[in-house]
Parts: structure tokens; C-alpha cells; sequence
């Protein structure tokens, strides 16, 4: 049940983008949005339902005016995305009797702040990268340092997903031992760990990256999760996801990366008898069918799970990597039962194992270490 109490809410200035997202998310909430600007031809008021003109905050009739706006519209919250329009309206404020919200973007202080936080979290990452136990680099590209990895978080950050930090430093980790060859995600969503994987991809020039996932309104019933799982986000348009995928990598992977929108077994068949997969987007892209990194995290079913391991593990190549997501998992035991029955039957050729961000990462045999 929708509980949101509806509030009149102007956006002044409305066209930088902080403006135009914030008045998508509040008029998704059914809030009634005013948009205002000064300038006298603004095309960015076009995109506001109800939008008004304002004076120049430097000009003498600008107070006047946004107090009589503030009455017509009855206006219970103000955004001000822009700090001088966000210190005069304070200031103007302070004449109204009544009380109304005014929020702005974060100050320099708080930018300064998270730009720390994040800072102090790559050090700690980059400490981990350079710990002894990972298997050396097979082409003499050293780990990531500092700023390329605060690049690779800051990017991988922005995009909607439930890969964790903790996982990308294990493929940060892993990635410098990869062999050449292709590298293989079931189950991408959104493209979080796409990111990174094509991210790490290009840095230490590994190989192609292929992309499969459904991305249908209607995807695969999975039988073996708990039931708070189920209906965590029905609201989800899942017509959505693939455009949103293909936004977050276009920019990046041009002619490193391409996607079959397909299940599991069905990408298979393409990958396993044509090795090239063409897409809109990314064009035609050439794979090799050795794998030097197969990330699984698609239908979490054990009989699912069981399948990719049997169909796409043969071709991951000496010194590749195996990575099965949610090994560590409160909804279901699908991957753990599958990702177990894999170590037991790995026998010699499993070199080692560790889990790290809920996932299990194995290497196979050709690596330095031996559990």
C-alpha cells in the first residue's frame, strides 16, 4: 500500500540534471512538481508539466516573485541544485511564516568526505591486491593501483546491482592471472559485474567478454529460493534492464564485449557451435571458445546451476578461473549444492578455492597453489 502523502515541491533551477532526475523520482512518487528558471527561453521548462518563469536571483523583483509563486502553489518543499539560487532562497525564506523544506546538493565538504571514504576503501583494497597467496600475473601487468581502481569503483558504483565491493577486489585479484581467452557471464542484469569483468578485460587484455541473460518482463521461475525473495522488487520493469545494460557498457566496450539475450542453454548452442555473436550495439564479435573466466550467477536452481557447470566448465582452459556467484546465500542452497559437487569432482584439477563477496572462486589446475 502506497503511503506517500503528495507534496508540492519546486525545482528551481530545472535544467541542470541533477534537477530533470530529481523531478523523475519525485513525480514517480506522484508528488506535484513545479519547474522554474530564469532564463527567457529555456527549453528545459518544456519538460516540466506545470513550469514558470522566475527573475534572475540578482534581480530587485526576484523576491517578490518567488513569494507569490511559493503562495499560488502552495509549496511545501524546494530543491535548489545550484549553491548562490540555493543561499538566496535561505535568505528569503526567513520572511516566510510558514515552514518549507529547502535541499541542495551535497556541499564541498560532504563531496570532500565521500570522496575520502572512498579513498580509504581503495587503500584498503589495494593492500589486498598486494598480498602474497594470489597467483602471480601471467603477462607482467602488475595489480591495480590507486586511481585505476578508484576509476573502476567509482564507475562500478553507479550502476544498479548486488555485486559487492568485497567481490570485485577477488576479480581485482584473480584478473592479473587470468589466461588469454574468452570471458563468459550467465546472468547480468543490469551490468555491475559486467563492468568489471570488461573493465579488468581491457587492463590486463585478457579477451573478449560475452553477456547472457533473458532480460524478459517473464523471467525463469526459480523453484528454490525463499518465498521473501519472490516479491522483493514486483514493481521491476524488466523491459527495462537490457536497455539499461546496454547504456552501462556501450560508452566503454566497444569491440571488446558482445550479449546473446537468451537462457543459459540456448546461448550455449551459439557459443559452443558458431563462436560469434552479433548485436545491435556491439556489432559482430569473434569468441575463441577457451575460457579464461566463466562467472555463473544466473537461475539459482540447483538442477539450473548444475547445467552451466556441465555445459560451459569444460572450456575454461588451464590457469582459468570459475567464479559461482552466491555460494554464501540466505535464499537458497542451489549454488552451494552445485558449486560442492564441482570441487569434489575437480579432483587434481582443482588448484585452489576461496570465497570472497558471497561468491566461490576457483582456480583451475595450472595456477601456483594447491589446497
Amino acid at each position: 500500500m502506497n503511503t506517500h502523502k503528495t507534496k508540492n515541491i519546486l525545482i528551481f533551477p530545472c535544467g541542470t540534471p541533477e534537477a530533470l532526475e530529481f523531478s523523475a523520482i519525485c513525480s514517480a512518487r506522484g508528488d506535484n512538481v513545479i519547474g522554474a528558471s530564469s532564463p527567457e527561453s529555456d527549453m528545459t521548462r518544456s519538460w516540466y508539466q506545470t513550469a514558470v518563469r522566475l527573475p534572475w536571483i540578482t534581480e530587485d523583483n526576484f523576491s517578490a516573485a518567488f513569494r507569490q509563486l511559493l503562495e499560488k502553489y502552495a509549496i511545501e518543499t524546494i530543491y535548489a541544485p545550484f549553491f548562490p539560487v540555493y543561499d538566496k532562497l535561505k535568505n528569503c525564506l526567513t520572511e516566510i511564516a510558514r515552514p518549507i523544506e529547502l535541499i541542495t546538493l551535497p556541499t564541498a565538504n560532504e563531496k570532500r568526505a565521500i570522496f575520502w571514504a572512498l579513498q580509504q576503501r581503495v587503500d584498503a583494497y589495494v593492500a589486498f591486491l598486494q598480498q602474497s597467496g594470489f597467483p602471480p600475473p601471467v603477462r607482467g601487468t602488475p595489480p591495480l593501483t590507486r586511481q585505476p581502481l578508484m576509476a573502476l569503483l567509482t564507475h562500478f558504483n553507479r550502476i544498479e546491482g548486488q555485486c559487492s565491493e568485497d567481490k570485485l577486489a577477488a576479480l581485482c585479484a584473480i584478473a592479473p592471472s587470468l589466461p588469454v581467452g574468452d570471458v563468459i557471464e550467465i546472468g547480468s542484469m543490469f551490468g555491475k559485474s559486467a563492468f568489471a569483468l570488461g573493465y579488468l578485460c581491457k587492463y590486463y587484455q585478457v579477451g573478449q567478454l560475452l553477456c547472457i541473460d533473458p532480460w524478459e518482463n517473464t523471467r525463469p521461475v526459480q523453484k528454490e529460493i525463499h518465498p521473501s525473495l519472490l516479491h522483493a522488487d514486483p514493481q521491476r520493469e524488466y523491459d527495462l534492464v537490457l536497455d539499461k545494460f546496454v547504456i552501462n557498457l556501450f560508452p566503454y566496450f566497444q569491440g571488446l564485449m558482445n550479449f546473446i539475450q537468451a537462457t543459459s542453454d540456448t546461448a550455449y548452442q551459439q557459443y559452443s557451435q558458431t563462436l560469434t555473436v552479433s548485436s545491435t550495439p556491439f556489432g559482430t564479435t569473434h569468441y575463441t571458445g577457451q575460457i579464461a573466466c566463466l562467472h555463473i550467477d544466473g537461475n539459482h536452481d540447483f538442477d539450473c546451476v548444475k547445467r552451466d557447470i556441465e555445459n560451459w566448465t569444460p572450456h575454461v582452459v588451464k590457469g582459468g578461473w570459475i567464479i559461482l556467484d552466491d555460494y554464501d546465500w540466505c535464499f537458497g542452497t542451489g549454488p552451494r549444492r552445485a558449486a560442492d559437487e564441482l570441487l569434489m569432482a575437480m579432483g587434481d584439477t582443482l588448484s585452489m578455492a576461496f570465497v570472497c563477496g558471497g561468491a566461490l572462486f576457483i582456480l583451475k589446475s595450472g595456477g601456483s597453489r594447491k589446497i
